[in-house]
Order: structure tokens, then sequence, then C-alpha cells
């Protein structure tokens, strides 16, 4: 890990002429360094196979040029390679493990995840660039290789040796300007004194605008003071509702003397409630109310409910080949239970929009069909033909005995339990989910196993026909 961190130093180094680094996977699944060199995007690009997950970071110089100054500055790219030969199984792990890669390979300004070596085209990358950067863009970029760390100092030195010509061209207009200068502040001069003869306008203007506040005087403003007139009016009148208040503050105050004055005796004029009066003790005919009876309305009929089976049930042998069992309901503390005891190999046992419901076939019967059933347990000796379960939810299928094969279709939560004489049944599957098969243990002593039935499945083409293969979960 140090080693890595080291090569990847160097690559930062803008002293250093190694330019890039390829990171991969070891053995052990973990990141090692492969490669780095001082060629840049070119031999970076060179370096990255079809077959393999590779990560790496090469170095771009943004050049800027600002008048006679020309500044660089280093710029990261990072590449996320998964080669396009690269397996699924192996491209998914590589996916996974970009986190671990993100400890070693940090502070890029732009990175590419790609299996095209298009991508990472001179073009394309200084587009990535130039969009990530701010407000101030650099004029340009350079992919050529860094020069050795030893030949610094001299191979800078033919760019510099050029960049000082142009500097001294421009440090003569420099030099100019002073010159250039002083007619300037010659023509400020003559503007000034050509301003004096000006100033009695100024003054004049200065005048106008004096004479201009003269229009306040034809003051619009002082006819809203007379309107305010109405006004004192009011004042009058609170004090006539003065007076007013003090008499019946008067009144008030000879009420409660009074009141004082007769002491207990005040209630003694007051009439009393007797209890004929009262209406609680009268005594009312059967039937009697202070409130009308209005007819009361019929209730409605109530709906069905919704979700359970919504024909009769039924529960019979026809034509004495197909034994049904349809619309019957139980409840999820209560299954409602259902035994057939005498059946024969040609017969078949149709199950119906049942929900909450338990059948046990004894015998041997043909075929047995679970359709668009909710919770429902069957449990059989065996079957000639096929075990059918359509459009249907949590359903557990148990055999005792032995059955060529099972189709479901278009249902979720299917768990078959198969017997040691029907481990070699086949399972057709089709738009369902969350199918399951338990199959006992290779000896009686041995725990049986539970097995998932394969939902996700990747499909190629290979010689112009197409592959499928059940999807590998990681």
């Amino acid at each position: 890990m140090a080693d890595i961190r080291e090569k990847y130093e160097e690559v930062r180094d803008n002293a250093s002429p190694i330019n890039w680094i390829l990171l991969g996977q070891d053995a052990k699944k973990q990141p090692c360094f492969l490669e780095s060199g001082v060629g840049g995007r070119a031999e970076f690009v060179k370096h990255l196979v079809d077959d393999k997950a590779l990560f790496g970071v090469f170095r771009v110089h943004a050049i800027d040029e600002r008048g006679s100054v020309t500044s660089t500055r280093a710029k990261f790219v990072r590449v996320n390679w998964l080669g396009s030969n690269l397996p699924p199984m192996q491209r998914a792990r590589a996916g996974m493990a970009r986190g671990d890669f993100d400890n070693f390979l940090k502070g890029a300004h732009v990175e590419i995840e790609t299996s095209d070596a298009g991508d990472l085209d001179q073009d394309l990358v200084q587009k990535r660039l130039h969009s990530s950067t701010g407000a101030h863009k650099p004029s340009g970029y350079d992919f050529d290789p860094q020069p050795d760390g030893n030949a610094e100092a001299p191979s800078p030195a033919t760019p510099k040796e050029k960049e000082p010509a142009p500097a001294p061209a421009k440090e003569e207009p420099v030099a100019e300007p002073p010159k250039e200068a002083e007619p300037p502040k010659e023509e400020p001069t003559k503007e000034l004194k050509k301003p004096t003869p000006p100033a009695p306008a100024e003054e004049k203007k200065e005048e106008e605008k004096k004479e201009e506040p003269a229009p306040p005087k034809a003051a619009p403003p002082p006819p809203p003071p007379p309107a305010a007139a109405p006004p004192p009016p009011p004042p009058p009148p609170p004090p006539s509702d003065d007076a007013p208040k003090q008499s019946g503050a008067s009144d008030s105050s000879a009420l409660f003397a009074q009141i004082n004055a007769a002491g207990t005796n005040i209630t003694s004029g007051l009439k009393k409630v007797t209890d004929d009066m009262k209406t609680h003790k009268q005594k009312r005919e059967e039937g009697y109310s202070l409130i009308k009876d209005e007819p009361k309305k019929a209730a409605a009929p109530r709906a069905a409910p919704k979700g359970g089976p919504k024909g009769d049930p039924l529960f019979t042998c026809k034509g004495g080949k197909r034994w049904h069992i349809e619309f019957q309901q139980g409840t999820r503390n209560e299954y409602k239970e259902f035994t057939l005891d005498e059946t024969t190999k040609d017969q078949a046992v149709y199950i119906y929009q049942c929900e909450f419901a338990q059948i046990t076939v004894k015998e041997k019967v043909n075929s047995i069909q679970i359709v668009n059933c909710k919770r429902v347990d069957v449990q059989f000796q065996g079957l000639i033909s096929a075990l059918e379960v359509t459009n249907s939810n949590n359903v557990n299928a148990q055999v005792l005995g032995g059955y060529p094969s099972a189709n479901i279709e278009k249902s979720n939560d299917v768990n078959l339990f198969l017997s040691q004489d029907s481990v070699n049944a086949e399972i057709t599957t089709c738009t369902s989910s969350g199918v399951n098969v338990t199959i006992p243990g290779e000896t009686a002593e041995a725990d049986p196993r539970e097995l998932a039935v394969p939902e996700q499945f990747v499909t190629k083409i290979t010689n112009r026909k197409l592959v499928t293969t059940c999807a590998d979960h990681i």
C-alpha cells in the first residue's frame, strides 16, 4: 500500500517526470501497483487492455496566457477502465471495489469511467477539463509528457527564451505611456480654463434650480387642513356620553344599596316551583316524548366485502373425473380444511379462488390445479401428470410420494416441499417471484435444504443466437 502512495505522489509532483500511473487487483482482490511512465496520456492509453479492470491517473498541464505572463497548472484525470471483454462477474466486482482505489487516487479534477479508448481522445478529455473549471478558463492544455526532473532547468529555458523576446516589446510600450500621458495632462488644463466662462451659465442653472421651489407657494396641501375642520364637531358628543355614564353609575349604586338593605329576605318575593311543575317529575304516557319522532330511513344494503371469494362455495366431484373446491373462505386464525379420501388415479383436483384453506389428498391422482388462490396449503400423496399453480400467492404444496413436474405461472411466494421420490421433478416458472424448493437431506439424519429458484437472467448473443444464463449474485 505504501508503494502505491509513493508512486502516486510522484505523479502529483510537477518536478517528477512520472506523469501517469496504473493500478489493478492482485490475487487477493486488493489494489496493487501495475505500471507508471513519462509518456502522458498517449502512453497511458496504450497500456489499457480489453480483458481487465484498471484504475489510473494521468497528468495534464493547463496553460493560461494573460498578456506577457504565461502560467501552467497541473490537472489530473482519473480513469476507471472496465475492459469491453471483461466477464460480467469481474465487471461487477470491479465496480464494487472502486471505493478501495478511491483511498489512493485522490485529488483528480475529472473522473472518466469507460470501456472505450475513444472516450480518452485528447479533444474529449480537453472538453471535460474545460467544463470542470470555474469562471477562470485556461487558454489551452498540454498533453505532452513532462520532461525529466534533472533536465527540467535547461528544458524550460527554451520556452522562457522565447517568452523574453515579446516581453521587452511589451516593456517598451510600458515606458511610452508616461510620455504620452503628458499631453492628456495638458488637455485637461485647457479644459479647466475653458469652463471659467461657462460658470455664469451654471450659476443661472443653479438659480433656476433655486427658483424651482417657488411652486410650493401654490400649496395645494393647505386645503386639506380646512377639511380637517369636521373633526371639531365630534368633541361635543363625548361630553353628552359622559352624562349618561354618570347617571348610570348613580342608578347602579342605588340598586346595590337597595339589595343590601333587603338582606336575606330579598328572595321572599320569588315564586316557588312545585314538583307538578317540574318536567322530569311529571308522569307521561308510554311512548310520550317532547321530541317528535321522525320516520327512520331504511338502511342501505351493505356492499359485499372486497378481496374474498365472490361465488358460492363448492366442494364436489363433477362427472366422476374432476374434484372442484371453489370459493372456500377461511380466516387467518382458522383455516378451512378439506380431505379427499376416495380418489382414483384418473381424477383431477381443481382448486379455484380459495383463501385460508387446507386441502389434503390421501390417494394418488392425475393432476392438481391451483388457480387465483391466496394462502392455501395442499398436501398430496403423488401425481401422475403435473402440479400447476397459476396467479396465486402464498401457496405451500407438499408431496409425500413423487410427481414428474410442477408449473408455476404469474404467482408469488410459492413453496414446494419435495420428498425423496420427487427430487428429480422438473420445475418450470414464468413471471413468478419468491419460488422456493425444499429438498430432503442426503441421509435420513441430514437437515433438508431450501433452494431459491432464480429470478434474474443474463442473455448474450453468441454466433447470432441468444444464450440465456442465470445471473450470479455476488
